[in-house]
């Protein structure tokens, strides 16, 4: 197939992804493509018009699709949101550590908190329209940082305090969740697209897809402990 063809599967494959069709499903209906555009000789616009548009327009039994309920939200965003819990917390806990006093929590902690909530929640209902609109994420994303940053410096008033080793404790409690629910659910988001008739990967012959998106999910994980531990050294030498 040519690289026109190719692409127009790519964006396929990722309109079926929204729309939480399941990996074995997906790889049925990228076979029957490339089987027809090799009999007719058509590229796949040609044959199938959009692909927005096609993949929009088939059907899947309810067992080809995954439909994700609230449980299934809360097992990919708790543990997200643990992990920035503990990264608001971790500064002020280092710093407090460091002067053995005890650790403020301030209002604007708390309200840029409910702003990652917030932005969290926004992401997934609306995945697909940042997904193809890369300059309005981008500008959204620069906006989002200030916005969390804005409330800690307009509301520096503490809102409580908290023992600083009952906050250590709780910081490395929250990361440690965060850690080991993103692992857990690891296996269960790699979904491969696989081939109808020998199972190989779809979207790469030599079938290391899956490992490579599993390399990616480990990767976040340790990028939050090196964000926490950089956090709390910062705050240390400075605290």
């Amino acid at each position: 197939m040519t690289t026109d063809d190719r692409k127009w599967i790519e964006e396929m494959i990722l309109q079926l992804r929204l729309r939480d069709v399941r990996g074995g499903a997906i790889g049925d209906a990228v076979a029957q493509i490339e089987s027809h555009c090799a009999l007719s000789g058509e590229s796949a616009a040609e044959a199938f018009g959009d692909p927005r548009d096609y993949a929009r327009s088939l059907d899947f039994p309810a067992h080809e699709t995954e439909h994700t309920d609230l449980a299934g939200w809360a097992r990919v965003l708790v543990p997200i949101l643990a992990g920035v819990a503990a990264l608001v917390l971790v500064g002020a806990t280092a710093a407090a550590l460091r002067r053995g006093a005890d650790v403020e929590v301030g209002w604007g902690s708390l309200v840029s908190l409910a702003v990652w909530i917030g932005l969290v929640a926004l992401l997934v209902r609306h995945t697909e329209f940042f997904v193809h609109r890369v300059a309005v994420g981008a500008l959204a994303f620069a906006v989002a940082l200030a916005v969390l940053v804005l409330p800690t410096i307009l509301l520096p008033e503490t809102a409580f305090t908290v023992p600083a080793p009952l906050a250590a404790a709780l910081t490395l409690g929250l990361l440690a969740y965060a850690m080991i629910a993103q692992r857990r659910e690891r296996h269960r988001l790699v979904d491969p697209v696989t081939d109808p008739v020998d199972g190989r990967d779809r979207t790469e012959p030599s079938g290391r897809m899956s490992r490579r998106a599993q390399d990616a999910l480990m990767a976040t994980e340790w990028h939050l402990v090196i964000a926490a531990v950089v956090i709390a050294s910062i705050a240390w030498s400075v605290g």
